[in-house]
């Protein structure tokens, strides 16, 4: 007499898939959700350096005059080495100062970021 206990190769198949899709989709999430902050770290990074150049403008450290301009390189993470631009355009007709931190992020594709802090300069 034969007795079934067990169970057969094809719902063994079926199982070892459907774990593989759910460990796949788990990884994909938490890799996607690391990149997110990622992300959104530099940016906060970057505003940082948005306001720091502002305040040491707004000390005297750094003197721009109206109608003038400036660029420079900085790096926004020391841990990845992610560098940028920062420049300061201090229009003489308005008297706003735009302020533009740009850098490009990505492994695997290339991201275009910016932070951009406008103050009007009494």
């Amino acid at each position: 007499m034969l007795t079934n206990k067990g169970l057969t190769i094809t719902e063994n198949l079926i199982s070892v898939v459907l774990v593989g899709i759910i460990v796949a989709a788990t990884l994909f999430s938490m890799v996607s959700a690391q990149r997110y902050i990622a992300s959104a770290n530099h940016h906060y990074q970057a505003i940082n350096i948005a306001r720091d150049e502002l305040e040491n403008i707004f000390s005297g450290e750094i003197v721009i005059t109206p109608g003038s301009s400036y660029a420079r390189s900085i790096t926004i993470d020391n841990v990845t080495n992610l560098t940028g631009t920062i420049t300061v355009d201090y229009s003489d007709t308005t008297l706003n100062m735009d302020i533009l931190v740009t850098w490009i992020e990505g492994m695997w594709t290339n991201q275009a970021s910016q932070e951009t802090i406008v103050a009007f300069v009494p």
